[in-house]
């Protein structure tokens, strides 16, 4: 990463260590936030060098990514959830929060107002359509980012104990079947609602819908290299539903956006 980057880093780090435990260990989920977080700077940085970003574009892009998150401590502490419907929403807490605890002193207005704009709409349903044409790169950039580290954590929750928690599949129930209009709208290659989840097979479905929503070829590229619908697609077992167009339909998906210029 960039080398004043580390600035940023202690500003996080120094606002993480807020929310220890008396005994100095984090909860799982914090700890896991943490490790999300800087595993999205690793991704952004990827995406930058694919997509031939200059320095300072990754830079920039990198500050959103670190920032992204930074209200899921407050939400976990208070709330023991992470689940917006159940306590806020956390896009936009979080730029509450980086814009009142001073994490971007000294960065220039202009890139504060695209940190701002990235952090407060990576997890909204869609980009709005009024969104400053000069924040659409960052907002894309950790949307996608955000994504692609989402996938893999999914499936770490699943296959590995040491790794799982309720919070991390946001609390939903572990019950066979899914939700018919959440599988019809995967295969037709439409958004889903947090909303319209009622189950884990539905949150694992959801995720399906994801590649049309990426933005930039790189990040079709990462998920393809890094097989993350394969490995996805082995956790769903849903006796009775027609999915085994899936992964070949989620592969072609990624591919077509993977040929494309951003």
């Amino acid at each position: 990463m960039q080398s004043d980057f580390s600035l940023f880093e202690r500003r996080f780090r120094d606002y993480a260590a807020q929310f220890r435990n008396a005994d100095g260990t984090f909860d799982f989920p914090i700890r896991r936030k943490i490790e999300h977080t800087f595993d999205v700077c690793r991704t952004t940085e990827e995406i930058c060098r694919r997509e031939g970003r200059s320095a300072d574009e990754t830079q920039l892009f990198l500050l959103c990514a670190l920032f992204h998150d930074l209200s899921r401590f407050e939400q976990f502490r208070k709330f023991r959830t992470f689940r917006d419907a159940d306590s806020f929403d956390h896009g936009n807490r979080s730029e509450e929060i980086m814009l009142s605890g001073g994490f971007l002193q000294d960065v220039p207005p202009d890139r504060q107002a695209v940190i701002a704009c990235a952090v407060r709409l990576h997890n909204k349903a869609s980009i709005p359509p009024d969104t400053p044409e000069e924040s659409l790169p960052a907002v894309r950039m950790v949307r996608d980012a955000d994504k692609l580290d989402i996938l893999k954590l999914v499936y770490e929750f699943f296959t590995d104990p040491a790794k799982s928690d309720p919070t991390m599949r946001l609390d939903l129930p572990v019950s066979p079947g899914c939700t018919d209009s959440v599988l019809r709208a995967v295969l037709e290659g439409r958004p889903i609602l947090y909303s319209d989840m009622h189950n884990v097979n539905d949150f694992i479905l959801t995720l399906f819908s994801w590649p049309n929503q990426l933005n930039y070829a790189g990040s079709a590229e990462l998920a393809l290299e890094r097989e993350l619908y394969p490995h996805l697609y082995s956790l769903l077992s849903l006796p009775g539903k027609e999915i085994t167009a899936l992964p070949a339909l989620t592969e072609q998906r990624l591919r077509e956006k993977a040929r494309r210029k951003s």
